[in-house]
């Protein structure tokens, strides 16, 4: 369920589809039609995974809403696309998910080291988005990862590590 909820508020990546002849999108405010023909469309996961029309207090972390009917029962739960073209490694990408979360979790306490993250640059990484992504904010929430027409770690999401005891 944190899992889920996690993927809901930050799915890690979208899909962009080629319009076709016949495939209209709607104007929400006037109701016309615009075809499709020769456009891309990009579904963005965020917006829907963030609609109040789908999901109660959809800016809370709760995953409590994945545990009553398996959450993922829901239309709008779309992490990994959905139809003919969602992602053939999602089962596995869930099951390595929840296996390197409770090994990783168990053995290691994490504190964020964004006040360290100019020690970063020049490493050779190509972040160079250190002051930018230092202190973003995302949602009234302190961003932990960015969307940058797929998402990523904020600033490369510089931590700490310390053997739990």
């Amino acid at each position: 369920a944190v899992i889920k909820e996690s993927l809901r508020l930050q799915p890690p990546a979208s899909t962009v589809r080629m319009g076709q002849k016949g495939f209209f999108v709607h104007d929400p405010k006037t109701g016309e039609a615009i075809s499709t023909e020769g456009l891309m469309l990009w579904a963005v996961d965020v917006g829907l995974h963030r609609n109040e029309s789908y999901w109660p207090d959809p800016h809370t972390f709760n995953p409590e809403r994945f545990l009553a009917d398996n959450g993922s029962a829901n239309p709008a739960f779309v992490p990994f696309s959905k139809g003919p073209r969602n992602c053939i490694g999602q089962e596995l990408a869930m099951i390595e998910s929840r296996i390197i979360l409770a090994l990783t979790m168990r053995l290691f306490d994490f504190k964020p080291a964004y006040d360290e993250l100019a020690k970063l640059d020049g490493d050779g990484y190509g972040r160079g988005e250190s002051a930018a992504e230092a202190s973003m904010e995302q949602f009234g929430d302190e961003a932990w990862q960015v969307q940058k027409g797929t998402a990523k770690p904020r600033g490369g999401m510089p931590c700490r590590l310390s053997l739990r005891s």
